[in-house]
């Protein structure tokens, strides 16, 4: 069974592409960081077929080590090809195509042409994913000595308003491009001993959610949600949660 990185290098091969040592990927791939190459490679060898996938990858493979700009561009395109890989494996869906600028992906909800980023299918019903990551937030990482060596710490430590007004600000985004559900991909840090990914990270980002099972969650919006949204996924690793909006209109 071939690795991920071996995966990755032979589609690059496959591609005639020369992956340059000042890269992330490139950084990633002599590391052997598997957290950062599963999904690109789940896509290569599982989802051939999806459009624009030879240019996403291109472009993934293309960012140079720079600055903070660089890398938390990097690190959006791999939350791409996180939630590829998570509307395929976790949600079971057909996926048609990737975002890319010469292929836009345009939903009929959507206002002046603006796209989309992931075409899936679900029997014969399109259905339209916006994908968003805070990651700005991870550059923020920190070692604090005093405290330990072993731990990264990040600003802010714990969920905060910062992060629901983020999501409202995506939300309007994804509404606007017709999207039919959020993808966002939030870092999960919180202080020691408290979860960082279920119910009391909903609560300090929300305030007032409401848990129907352990995945499900249904939030009152403080905003108008258009009929066609259906909600918003977090995804964390191989993990995520769902938030069913009940728009303020529904008053």
């Amino acid at each position: 069974m071939k690795t991920k990185k071996q995966i990755i290098e032979g589609y690059a091969q496959k591609l005639s592409l020369s992956l340059e040592k000042d890269t992330y990927l490139a950084e990633d791939l002599a590391g052997g960081n598997w957290r950062a190459l599963r999904f690109p490679a789940y896509c290569i060898q599982k989802l051939p077929h999806v459009r624009n996938l030879k240019e996403c990858f291109l472009d993934l493979a293309n960012i140079k080590i720079e600055n903070n700009e660089s890398q938390s561009k990097y690190y959006n395109q791999l939350t791409e090809f996180h939630a590829v890989w998570f509307a395929s494996h976790s949600l079971k869906l057909n996926i048609i195509a990737m975002e890319h600028k010469s292929s836009p992906i345009l939903s009929p909800n959507g206002k002046r042409n603006r796209s989309c980023d992931i075409l899936a299918k679900r029997s014969k019903t399109n259905l339209y994913f916006e994908v968003k990551s805070l990651s700005r937030q991870t550059l923020t990482q920190y070692i604090d000595d005093s405290i330990s060596q072993d731990h990264v710490f990040f600003k802010p430590s714990l969920p905060s308003k910062h992060q629901k007004n983020w999501i409202n600000k995506m939300l309007w985004k994804s509404f606007s491009k017709g999207a039919d559900y959020l993808i966002c991909r939030i870092p999960t840090w919180s202080s020691f001993g408290v979860p960082a990914f279920g119910t009391r990270w909903m609560h300090k980002i929300f305030g007032d959610v409401r848990k129907l099972n352990e995945r499900e969650y249904i939030l009152r919006a403080q905003l108008n949600v258009p009929p066609f949204f259906k909600g918003l996924y977090f995804i964390r690793n191989r993990r995520y949660l769902f938030i069913n909006l009940a728009s303020k209109r529904s008053d």
